[in-house]
């Protein structure tokens, strides 16, 4: 198993403070989740929150664990990537591959309060500047 960045237009996510989540919505195999990156904590930095909406297309794998409680029991998420990595040749991606002849993409979405794990066929992400951060 080998977690890859996944880079986005901003770069990186770094840190536990770079995404904050708003909402989930989870309908016939897709999940949205909404809310706003940290700017500061881009690699390629940002003077501004940015909203953002990540849409997991054709999921079919979905675990959510709230952030503390993966660190104690699974304590493998936090600290061996970015706040948004891809997961290849994962335990995970096998058994789906096995059971439905799918090939998937498998991820880790990495929010100030949970870990979301996904599977599925591929993903949109869409954001938008909201306000500098200077001026509170």
């Amino acid at each position: 198993m080998k977690r890859v960045p996944v880079e986005t237009e901003f770069g990186y996510l770094f840190g536990r403070d770079a995404i904050f989540l708003d909402e989930v919505i989870y309908d016939c195999r897709n999940l949205t989740l909404k809310g706003e990156f940290n700017g500061i904590l881009c690699s390629k930095k940002q003077n501004s929150y940015i909203t953002y909406e990540i849409e997991f297309k054709g999921v079919y794998y979905f675990r959510s664990i709230e952030l503390d409680v993966s660190i104690t029991l699974d304590n493998k998420y936090w600290h061996e990537g970015t706040n948004f990595d891809e997961i290849l040749d994962s335990d995970v991606l096998k058994a789906i591959s096995k059971a439905r002849n799918l090939k998937l993409r498998h991820f880790l979405f990495l929010t100030y309060d949970d870990v979301f794990e996904i599977a599925c066929q591929d993903f949109i992400l869409k954001t938008t500047r909201i306000r500098d951060k200077t001026k509170g």
